[in-house]
């Protein structure tokens, strides 16, 4: 991830429990032809006992205000196809499907 500073965004309840998290990184060096930072999301993640409560989708939200904020223009983010349950979330805050990828594996 050279080049990337990745930072961690947490939204917490009050007695101090994770209630979801998005790992997001600044690709510096990296802009859209009009010289507006790019970002990416990874590790976005709801504890089991939290999910389906908006969660996640508030904290995406409230990311996504800062980063836009913070001058991003483009937030990617990559979800497998079978979880539809975050397609949806991804989908009601506005992100699109742009590629389809496939994932390889090596293992020794």
């Amino acid at each position: 991830f050279r080049g990337w500073r990745l930072l961690n965004r947490r939204l917490l309840a009050a007695d101090g429990e994770t209630l979801s998290r998005a790992i997001y990184a600044r690709m510096d060096g990296w802009s859209d032809h009009a010289g507006r930072e790019l970002y990416a999301l990874f590790g976005v993640r709801t504890p089991e006992n939290r999910q389906r409560q908006g969660w996640a989708r508030l904290n995406l939200q409230l990311l996504l205000e800062r980063l836009a904020t913070a001058g991003g223009h483009l937030v990617e983010v990559h979800v497998y196809a079978a979880n539809v349950t975050a397609l949806g979330v991804y989908e009601s805050l506005g992100f699109r499907e742009v590629a389809r990828t496939r994932s390889l594996r090596w293992r020794a």
